[in-house]
């Protein structure tokens, strides 16, 4: 029976070589003829998340897995999303539609006016990738053919910048920017001209060519005034066009932007970008003349639609969550389109279900878009983070939110550093997952209060389990229990972390060295303080026997004052055993050791019985 115990209980094990001071234990009792080991071994919870070929026998206790939630957010009641999972039910009252209404009332028809802004400065005369066409060549192909194909009903004017002064001086470089022809009907065989002359030699003045081009744009309710702007580079005459596109979109013109960059840089892209998201606007890059074509094409469609939903969704600071919504026809089971908060979506009018990708997630159910209307969904977002401990960020691979009335799954986050997680508004649990293979959470905030537009600060505290001479102790994995309920919370899997982060409270802990069901240290009133990295310095021992020689045998290890069993090795082969300082009595198959000391960070000897 001990052979095949022996079998089972092999597994991985630390080998950690010992170098500290060390002292003999001799025996005090006489040496019995059986050993006095448990009859049955101590029976763990069931195993979760075992790997794939693994050795283990018995695992160690694991917490079942949290299933995550939704917490019903004011006016929001539980609905189940096309996927089939749980989300919010959005209330329609709250959306605000211009031009029209959710119930269904049409709008007029709004005026588009498009002003086509072209870089013609110096850098546009290099050649694009693998072509032995100029920018400048392919941009004024494609721009030829996209006004013949600007409806007869919308208004356009032609822009260009940098074309006609060379780059020095540079001020008088930075005005080069004119207007070919003014917003009217486009004369597509006029405009083809101007467009073959253009020559490329200045500056880039973004910032002053959206200005110029927006006083060209009517304001009004009735008036749908859009920009397209192609450009290779950033600004360099020193203006700032995001914030210039941003006062464009608030103004009465209500400017909206689409850009493309044109085989950009990153530096490039990314100011491009923000003038695109500052207004409403989209972005696209192009690198080629096909891509150049489809972009511009798609910029023209845009324009020129009558009706669009728009998704706010603004977090703490006033930050512009990213955050994507799908339509879907009535029933949420056929999908039709995709797209990204901050911009005006160009859709066609109908009936839709909408679902918010925010967390949780929200359907609102039969949205009437009425033709010539923006349809607007805002959501004020809260946001949480997590405390540094010692200088180390705790973020865990993901967060799990879960309504703490229902036990409901309402998704989750992966960490979205350097971002906070955005979560809506309510209270919720947060459970927080070390890694992508654990399978139960390493810490749980219970019923967090989460408000529209604040961000709050969870403080996780840190556990690290040091040995002799201070070295670091990682056991193959750890059970976590409630120390009143001895509820069992969380088992940490890993001979590697840095260290193990919990929320703060007081714990009994389990410490198992190898893959066997039986748990070897246990360690009690373990508390966590909140920010703090919690030190737990270890004692540690090796056994010999008679002859003096190191062995391993089958022993158990139990409290000398109240005879709690506090430890149980069986086919484990450590160079050294660990357990937390105190007085023990140690059990072995021939006799017992009573009265042993075992103070953190330092080593003993015991000395088993003679047979």
């Amino acid at each position: 029976m001990r052979a095949i115990r022996f079998l089972l209980l092999v597994g991985f094990a630390l080998n950690l070589i010992a170098c500290g001071a060390s002292e003999t234990i001799q025996p005090t009792a006489t040496p019995q003829t059986k050993p006095q080991l448990p009859t049955k071994p101590i029976v763990a919870p069931p195993q979760q998340n075992t790997p794939a070929n693994s050795p283990i026998a018995k695992p160690p206790p694991s917490a079942s897995a949290p299933t995550p939630t939704i917490a019903p957010v004011s006016s929001l009641s539980i609905a189940t999303l096309p996927d089939g999972k749980t989300g919010l039910r959005g209330d329609t009252s709250t959306l605000t539609q211009k031009g029209g209404s959710v119930t269904g009332a049409s709008s007029a028809t709004k005026q588009s006016n498009i002003a086509f802004i072209l870089d013609a400065s110096g850098s546009m005369t290099a050649k694009l990738p693998n072509s032995s066409q100029t920018k400048i060549q392919v941009a004024k192909q494609v721009l030829s053919e996209l006004v013949t194909q600007v409806p007869s009903n919308v208004k356009a004017s032609l822009w260009f910048y940098g074309h006609r002064y060379p780059q020095e001086p540079k001020a008088k470089s930075c005005t080069d920017i004119e207007r070919v022809f003014p917003l009217g009907t486009v004369n597509a065989t006029a405009y083809k001209q101007a467009i073959d002359k253009v020559n490329t030699l200045g500056y880039t003045p973004i910032a002053d060519s959206l200005t110029q081009a927006a006083k060209d744009l009517p304001a009004g309710d009735n008036q749908s005034n859009t920009i397209i702007l192609v450009s290779d580079g950033e600004e360099t005459c020193g203006g700032d066009p995001c914030k210039v596109a941003e006062a464009l979109k608030a103004s009465n013109s209500h400017v909206t932007i689409h850009v493309v960059g044109y085989n950009v840089e990153e530096v490039a892209r990314k100011q491009l970008q923000c003038v695109a998201n500052a207004s409403g606007g989209m972005y696209r890059d192009a690198s080629s003349a096909d891509l150049l074509r489809e972009a511009l094409s798609g910029a023209l469609k845009v324009a020129d639609a009558k009706t669009f939903v728009r998704l706010e969704t603004l977090g703490p600071n006033n930050a512009q969550v990213k955050t994507k919504f799908a339509l879907y026809k009535p029933g949420a089971k056929e999908y039709v389109a995709s797209y990204n908060a901050w911009a005006d979506n160009p859709v066609t009018p109908g009936t839709y279900d909408i679902v918010i990708e925010t967390l949780p997630r929200v359907m609102y159910s039969n949205v009437n878009i009425s033709e010539g209307s923006t349809t607007t969904i805002r959501l004020n977002v809260g946001a949480f983070e997590f405390a540094s401990v010692a200088g180390e960020s705790p973020n865990p691979y993901s967060v799990q939110v879960v309504d703490p009335a229902t036990k409901t799954d309402l998704g989750y986050s992966l960490n979205p550093a350097p971002n906070p997680y955005y979560v809506l508004p309510g209270t919720f649990n947060l459970q927080l997952y070390p890694s992508v293979s654990q399978g139960t959470p390493s810490a749980i905030f219970t019923r967090t209060e989460i408000k529209p537009l604040e961000k709050i600060t969870l403080r996780l505290g840190a556990l690290d389990l040091r040995g002799i001479n201070n070295d670091t102790v990682r056991p193959y994995s750890i059970a976590f229990y409630d120390a009143v309920s001895n509820q069992l919370l969380v088992t940490m899997t890993g001979t590697s972390p840095k260290l193990y982060y919990l929320a703060p409270g007081t714990y009994r802990i389990e410490l198992f060295y190898s893959v066997t069901a039986y748990p070897q240290s246990t360690l009690n009133n373990l508390v966590i303080k909140p920010g703090e990295t919690n030190l737990f310095t270890l004692g540690a021992y090796t056994v010999r026997d008679a002859n003096n020689k190191t062995v391993n045998p089958e022993h158990i290890v139990t409290d000398a004052t109240t005879g709690q069993q506090m430890a149980s090795f069986s086919g484990y082969s450590p160079a050294r055993y660990y357990v937390p300082p105190g007085t023990y009595n140690f059990k072995f198959s021939g006799g017992e050791v009573k009265n042993v000391v075992i103070v953190g960070g330092k080593e003993i000897t015991v000395q088993m019985p003679k047979q």
